[in-house]
């Protein structure tokens, strides 16, 4: 059951997760009148968590800085979390994107209310290359034009205000990369964050 979904997509999600099942595969979402699933990998990409995606948001085309691109989003969480707000978070963030024609950026941040979290001081989501999911999920080149699967991922108050102010190369470079936070842990801590040298 694809729904109308671009197959080009659904292969690659097929190939880099699993297969894309009738049984529990997610919830289907109308906006502007066009159907929106949002899919449900459990065990992807590690044993104990469960990952959504966005698929049949591709079906647009979206600016952005390198141009024209299609766009899925990935959230993955542990799966003690399992939550229905998760499938609604997905569905609004699909009509933003639907609505603005403009895609997410690597180091952006999608406000996001911490009342969703059981850490209540995650206060965005984070789009960031895909890097637990295999560098191949990244980009469907068979789809036109390609289509990009940015994951998101939640970031606190202080984590957010570094982002802004030094930009997501040094968020990821300087904080994620050395601390090597539980990315999936929608309890998890804040990173530390040290004054700058």
């Amino acid at each position: 059951m694809y729904l109308g979904n671009p197959p080009k997509v659904i292969e690659h999600l097929e190939k880099h997760l699993r297969r894309v099942s009738d049984v529990d595969a997610g919830k289907v979402y109308e906006i502007g009148g066009e159907k929106i699933h949002i899919l449900r990998f459990e065990g992807e990409p590690l044993e104990t968590v469960t990952t959504l995606c966005t698929c049949g948001v591709s079906r647009h085309v979206f600016k952005s800085d390198a141009g024209p691109v299609s766009q899925e989003v990935l959230f993955g969480y542990f799966s003690i979390y399992e939550s229905e707000d998760w499938y609604a978070m997905l569905a609004v963030i699909s009509e933003d994107l639907i609505t603005s024609h403009r895609a997410f950026e690597m180091g952006e941040l999608y406000p996001a209310s911490g009342a969703l979290f059981p850490n209540e001081d995650f206060t965005a989501l984070y789009c960031s290359y895909p890097a637990y999911y295999g560098d191949e999920i990244f980009e469907c080149l068979e789809s036109n034009p390609v289509t990009n699967f940015l994951w998101l991922f939640p970031v606190t108050t202080a984590e957010a205000a570094y982002v802004r102010k030094y930009g997501g190369k040094r968020f990821e470079e300087d904080l994620v990369m050395k601390q090597k936070p539980r990315l999936f842990d929608l309890a998890r801590s804040s990173l530390v964050i040290r004054p700058a040298s």
